[in-house]
C-alpha cells in the first residue's frame, strides 16, 4: 500500500514497480559515491606528485640545476650512487 496525494491505493504491481525503483535509486546513489570518492583519492595524489614535483624543482633551482638527492614519489629521498635511477 502506498500514498499518492493522501490517498491509500493498492495496485501490487505499482508497489513492485516503486520498490524496484527505490532500489535502483539507492544503488546508483551508491555508485555515484563511489566514483566521486574515487575522483577525489586522484586528485589528492596527483597535489602529492605536484608537490614533490615542486620541492624538486626547488632545490635544483638552489643548486643551479645539479641535483645531489631526490625525492621519488612515496616521499623517499635518494642520494647519486645509489643504485636507484632518477625516473622512478
Amino acid at each position: 500500500m502506498f500514498t499518492l496525494k493522501g490517498r491509500f491505493h493498492r495496485h501490487k504491481d505499482l508497489e513492485n514497480a516503486i520498490l524496484e525503483l527505490s532500489q535502483d535509486v539507492s544503488t546508483m546513489r551508491l555508485t555515484l559515491a563511489k566514483v566521486v570518492a574515487k575522483i577525489a583519492v586522484s586528485a589528492r595524489d596527483s597535489k602529492k606528485v605536484s608537490k614533490v614535483d615542486a620541492e624538486l624543482k626547488s632545490i635544483e633551482d638552489q643548486l643551479d640545476g645539479k641535483a645531489v638527492a631526490w625525492k621519488d614519489v612515496a616521499g623517499v629521498l635518494h642520494f647519486p650512487g645509489e643504485g636507484v635511477e632518477e625516473d622512478a
